[in-house]
């Protein structure tokens, strides 16, 4: 394996551990190597951590298990919040996860400048097959100056809630790609 990854052009040394010469892969060209190696570090840890930090969708590649971990998790959204869709184990869903990606307000308290709702008629999901665009416009909707300031809701108000609220509802039929 040593030859090998020196013919690829990896700078690894003899002194170097398997993993080691696994993480060198790793950092030079991300996931792709992984199932190059033996057995037992298709699962470790350290090496998906890497993997992901470099790019957060290498989650989909790895094992259950490793979609399962917390903290291999947590690296993943820190780089790529809509790889959060490829975590296992309820991580998916996850109410710190959320919050950290910007999905769950912090303060379930927070008081909203405007009254006016931004209603999303598309559906969030966080199922493998789905894409991220449910999720990157709820994050931009927050970021924006204006629209920032409306609380987002997936539901519509009732007609009867409507004619006892003057506020207005703003709504969007976006579909992603």
């Amino acid at each position: 394996m040593l030859t090998a990854f020196r013919n690829l052009g990896y700078a690894v040394g003899s002194h170097m551990s398997l993993k080691g010469i696994v993480l060198t892969g790793v950092e030079k060209d991300g996931y792709t190597v992984i199932p190059y190696a033996s057995q037992n570090l298709h699962i470790d840890r350290d090496l998906w951590i890497a993997a992901v930090q470099k790019d957060g969708n290498a989650l989909r590649y790895a094992s259950d298990q490793v979609r399962a971990d917390k903290k291999v998790v947590n690296a993943t959204i820190a780089q790529t919040s809509g790889a959060l869709r490829y975590a296992l184990g309820g991580l998916n869903q996850d109410p710190e996860f959320l919050k950290a990606i910007g999905l769950w307000d912090i303060d379930g308290d927070r008081v909203y400048k405007r009254p006016e709702m931004a209603a999303l008629s598309i559906k969030f999901s966080f199922a493998e097959e789905s894409t991220t665009y449910a999720t990157e416009f709820v994050q931009k909707l927050k970021r924006d100056l204006f629209l920032g300031t409306s609380r987002p809701t997936t539901r519509m108000p009732s007609p009867k809630s409507l004619a006892t609220q003057p506020s207005t509802t703003w709504s969007t039929n976006a579909r992603g790609p």
